[in-house]
């Protein structure tokens, strides 16, 4: 494994030429190897598909409507105006994902940095956050999980019984507020059904992997039309590590339980209700830097990334003459306990300071709740002359977080945090003829928030904002859909809390950030070919920009902390095909392509002196991201699939200008599926491929004085075997 340096340092300046196009730009970054291999292989399935070009539509399979619930009012997915990516049940059955971090190589433009076990957090189009951040945990991408807001705790998303994954790009401030800068990642579970329905699934592999789920379905009284689902998983093996302190292989080990239950009563004349449970215990380790960046640790104190909660939802709907009713409730309740042994050391590694011992824990409660109505036009309801719908409503927010944290100083602080928020929100869709729709939207957010901690920092910031989106969606024929939309984000102001009484005290409170975003896209749909392509281009400019600086202290301390950057613009290309070129083939394709870059940035490294990082990209945001699967299913049973997911190398931080490589992994499956059972053979980057997706450059030596780059690897190769049966 190998990394890259920019200059001859880290604080070099770094000599990045400017390209004035696009094309030209994404051409240059791309490896010519891998653009020859897609394009073979496309030229391939190309030739394929016009060696069957005379069978007849009947023998081609359909597409099915992807339906998107993530938005205001659930629609087609070629009726978005706006860049989305979906991955369905079949999806995510077929690629073995019992995580959503098995789904990010399939999303353009999407990446993670591998701060913990599982993503935390996530950078859409090189906007997110990299790190555990103690102060106002304001994140830039929304996670919801069954309409249950667990935005900035990614890792609670498991696929368990998993119906359907959507992926929002670009502002979705109409929609969810300042909780989605960048974007949404929406997972949604299946929902109860009369039918008896019964699965169980295993697999083992190497690394320890043990893993099973069973799900339940059925009446719970026909009489009264109330339906029950009941799924249940446990995950469990060893992390890829061996700490030769501990003499264990599990210090990096993953062991998470899910639970969910799921009620639903379909009333008459429209009316129906659905209440949620969500139980999840993720007990994992964290252990996964050493000091050599090798897959061999010397901890003392093995890191953890633990995350407990309980949460239920109750979502009621109600059809009246002229408008329909909903109401989302929903509460979370949240512990997490996070530690790093921050020198990567055990007490006497260095013999001048023999009781060196330095960790990093934040331990959290977190509680959250929010009420949601929202009206939603009938045929009979809508507005000039009923040519367009609408949608009305309000949400109210709240969160409750108390914090203990250890920053690698003495010092232990606890914290009190606070949020509320009230908003109201309104949507019109208007055919402006019969091929043209307008869509505007538009949402006005009261928030405040509230802290207070041990040290007596008290800081009580609020703020009226406003967000919204204009777009125009034009159906050519039924065959092509054409959309531009411009919308607007925010993310709300927050404050640095670190217990160091140096720290200066006019860079403890930094403003809001917004986010004005572009888009253009066609979507293509061709069912006698079995063809469905989504193709968008978008511009963003993102001011007041929040990111991560340092600053040395009188004391020799060094404190990463959050401030405001004047600019930052990014541009690029998402496109996402799916393909079944013949009866048993199928085809399915993604390619993210990205130009980012801070306007006017220079940054003061008081040791090392100022660099200037002016045009160059932001950290997390690799020029391009591409994934390539091909599978075959055989009516006789056999089933194969191979995938090859590739990253682009990318910058680390926007403190220095190290870089990790870029990176392709290869999957694999084979199984053969019968009516009621299936088995397969699955391999996970089957070459064994060392890679990078986290990265730090820190002095943690007794005399912070060697200041070098540590890596956190993704894992190694995994082969392994999945039974499922269905009863």
């Amino acid at each position: 494994m190998t990394y890259k340096v920019v200059g001859e340092t880290s604080f070099i300046h770094l000599n990045k030429q400017l390209r004035p196009f696009l094309l030209a730009n994404f051409i240059g970054i791309m490896d010519v190897k891998k653009i020859g291999l897609l394009f073979n292989v496309l030229v391939i399935c190309l030739a394929h598909v016009c060696s069957h070009a005379q069978q007849t539509q009947d023998e081609q399979s359909e597409l099915f409507e992807i339906l998107i619930t993530s938005g205001l009012r659930t629609q087609g997915l070629d009726k978005q105006p706006s860049s989305t990516t979906v991955q369905t049940q079949q999806d995510i059955q077929d690629a073995g994902a019992d995580h959503f971090e098995s789904l990010i190589y399939n999303t353009p433009n999407l990446s993670f940095a591998g701060e913990s076990s599982r993503p935390r957090y996530f950078q859409l189009r090189g906007i997110g956050e990299r790190t555990e951040y103690i102060g106002s945990p304001n994140a830039s991408i929304g996670v919801i999980v069954d309409d249950i807001d667990f935005t900035g705790l990614g890792s609670i998303g498991g696929l368990l019984d998993a119906k359907q994954v959507e992926v929002l790009h670009g502002p979705q401030g109409t929609r969810y507020g300042v909780n989605a800068l960048a974007g949404l990642i929406n997972i949604s579970t299946n929902d109860p059904t009369p039918e008896p329905e019964y699965h169980f699934e295993s697999s083992a592999g190497d690394d320890g992997l043990f893993a099973f789920s069973a799900v339940a379905n059925g009446a719970l009284s026909r009489e009264n039309n109330i339906n029950y689902r009941i799924a249940a998983s446990q995950h469990q093996q060893d992390g890829f590590r061996d700490n030769l302190f501990l003499g264990r292989d599990d210090t990096n080990g993953i062991d998470e339980t899910y639970f969910r239950s799921k009620f639903q009563w379909l009333g008459n004349q429209g009316t129906s209700a659905k209440f949620t449970f969500l139980h999840a215990d993720l007990d994992n380790g964290f252990d996964a830097l050493s000091r050599d960046n090798s897959f061999q640790t010397l901890t003392n104190r093995p890191g953890e990334d633990d995350l407990q909660t309980d949460a239920a939802a109750l979502k009621l709907q109600h059809s009246f003459n002229r408008f329909d009713l909903i109401s989302n409730t929903a509460y979370a309740d949240t512990d997490s306990d996070y530690l790093l042994d921050a020198d990567l050391v055990f007490p006497g590694f260095y013999p001048f300071a023999p009781d060196f011992d330095v960790f990093i824990n934040y331990q959290k409660n977190r509680k959250t709740y929010s009420q949601e109505f929202r009206l939603l036009s009938n045929p009979s309801s809508r507005l000039f002359r009923g040519r367009t719908d609408w949608v009305a409503g309000i949400y109210t927010f709240g969160l409750d977080e108390k914090s203990q944290s250890n920053n690698a100083f003495p010092i232990v602080t606890t914290s009190d945090y606070q949020t509320r928020s009230f908003s109201v929100f309104g949507q019109l869709d208007t055919r402006l003829t019969d091929s043209l729709i307008l869509t505007t939207g538009l949402r006005s957010e009261y928030y405040q928030a509230k802290y207070r901690d041990s040290i007596n920092l008290n800081f009580s910031p609020d703020d009226l904002f406003w967000s919204g989106q204009v777009a125009l969606t034009y159906q050519l024929n039924d065959k092509n859909n054409f959309f531009t939309s411009a919308s607007r984000g925010y993310k709300a102001a927050g404050f640095n809390t670190f217990a160091n009484p140096n720290f200066p005290t006019d860079l403890r409170e930094y403003d809001a950030e917004f986010l004005n975003s572009f888009e253009i896209g066609w979507r293509h749909q061709h069912p006698q070919l079995g063809l469905s392509s989504n193709v968008s281009m978008f511009y963003m400019q993102r001011k007041d920009m929040q990111l991560s600086q340092v600053i040395g202290l009188d004391d020799g301390s060094f404190i990463i902390y959050q401030d405001n950057l004047d600019r930052a613009n990014s541009y690029g290309i998402e496109w996402d095909l799916r393909w079944q070129f013949h009866n048993n083939w199928n085809l399915d394709a993604s390619l993210g392509l990205l130009q980012s870059e801070f306007v006017n940035y220079r940054f003061a490294e008081n040791f090392l002196g100022e660099i200037d990082l002016s045009g160059r990209d932001l950290p997390h945001a690799p020029n391009y991201q591409y994934h390539l699967g091909l599978e075959y299913r055989n009516p006789n049973g056999f089933f194969a699939r191979a995938e090859i997911n590739g990253v682009d190398d990318l910058f680390i931080s926007n403190t220095n200008n190290l870089k990790l490589d870029a990176y392709e992994l290869v999957n694999a499956r084979i199984g053969f599926e019968k009516d009621n059972w299936s088995v397969y053979l699955w391999g996970k980057n089957i070459f064994d491929k060392e890679y990078a997706t986290r990265g730090y450059f820190l002095a943690n030596d007794p005399t912070l004085s060697d200041p070098r780059l540590f890596l956190r690897f993704g894992d190694r190769r995994q082969i392994g075997i999945t039974l499922r049966y269905d009863f």
